[in-house]
């Protein structure tokens, strides 16, 4: 992966879906272990779905080749 492109402008997490409120959040890329973490600043709410995103397109997330996401790339938790 391309750190440059792994920001917290590509690299997203919302309360509810896809498109709701964005939550501020720190993300970090480890290339040694291919991983990014994505911690939210604050706690999160109890009993609430939350969605993290990954950008894609031509203004997200990039592999060493420059090559993006088709499209974003979506999963979705709900806290106890």
């Amino acid at each position: 992966m391309n750190p440059g492109t792994i920001t917290t402008a590509t690299v997203l997490l919302r309360r509810g879906g896809a498109t709701g409120v964005r939550i501020t959040a720190t993300v970090v890329y480890d290339p040694a272990t291919r991983t990014v973490t994505l911690d939210p600043v604050g706690t999160l709410a109890s009993k609430t779905t939350y969605t993290a995103v990954i950008a894609g397109e031509s203004s997200g997330v990039k592999d060493l080749t420059n090559n993006s996401l088709v499209g974003a790339y979506t999963w979705s938790f709900t806290t106890r």
